[in-house]
């Protein structure tokens, strides 16, 4: 009898159960982060016999191959940044790229993507459209898309349609786009301006819309008054909807 129960015990460890924390690396997904590079997470069992995974890095020019960086430190930053929490042992992250200084570029569940150097983390701007212009505080965007306007709050990318009667061949542009744009072409720098009164005309904007003008012209000068006017019929119909510009004294 004991024999057998040896024999029992001896067959029971072959099973899918018990062999599972015994055997490492059956599946191999390699994530290519840079040109002759990629990660991938590396399967070990640590003292306690609990099954780890880690990233590791490969470098297929030379044949290095490393662990990328100290798991543990970045699970206990992602933890603080987003009140989730995170195993050092198997990191719920999706790698994009590893930078030429070895800094690691990866996404989360909820499509937020961070940079960690090795000491600290960041997060970093969703990608915007290209026509995309960012509001001076970072904190909102605008941009065109199918003739109409879109609002993006950052970083959450909560986005709002702000007008709806665009079209591909007759819709809303926008003229702002940055220090080179046209609020900053028309007023940074400048010491000719009377700065008693400003104007905003637009042919018919959203609030928003102006309020990113307002911010802007703050940004260059500091006038006494800031008026927002609307434009004319007249005027109108030569610039189309969806134009806005500024108007002021020189002296």
């Amino acid at each position: 009898m004991d024999e057998l129960r040896e024999r029992i015990d001896s067959a029971l460890r072959f099973t899918p159960e018990r062999m599972e924390p015994l055997v490492t690396n059956v599946a191999f997904h390699p994530y290519f982060v840079r040109y002759g590079a990629f990660l991938y997470k590396r399967e070990s069992i640590n003292d306690e016999g609990k099954k780890i995974k880690r990233f590791t890095f490969v470098d297929l020019t030379c044949g290095e191959q490393r662990e990328l960086f100290d798991h543990s430190h970045l699970a206990g930053l992602l933890e603080k940044e987003t009140g989730m929490s995170f195993d050092a042992d198997n990191l719920a992250v999706t790698p994009e790229k590893v930078t030429k200084l070895n800094a690691f570029v990866f996404s989360l569940k909820d499509k937020s993507r961070w940079l960690y150097d090795g000491k600290a983390l960041a997060r970093l701007i969703p990608a915007l459209p290209q026509n995309a212009v960012i509001s001076p505080d970072g904190k909102k965007a605008v941009y065109e898309g199918d003739g109409d306007l879109y609002l993006v709050k950052l970083p959450s990318m909560e986005t709002t349609r702000l007008t709806q009667d665009g079209s591909a061949d007759r819709g809303y542009g926008i003229r702002y786009q940055g220090s080179s744009g046209y609020i900053a072409d028309r007023l940074a720098g400048r010491d000719d301006i009377e700065l008693g009164r400003i104007f905003i005309t637009h042919s018919g904007v959203p609030d928003e819309i102006v309020a990113l003008a307002k911010t802007c012209i703050a940004k260059y000068q500091t006038f006494d008054e800031v008026c927002v006017t609307r434009a004319g019929c007249t005027v109108s119909s030569h610039c189309g909807p969806g134009t806005i510009g500024i108007l002021f004294i020189r002296k």
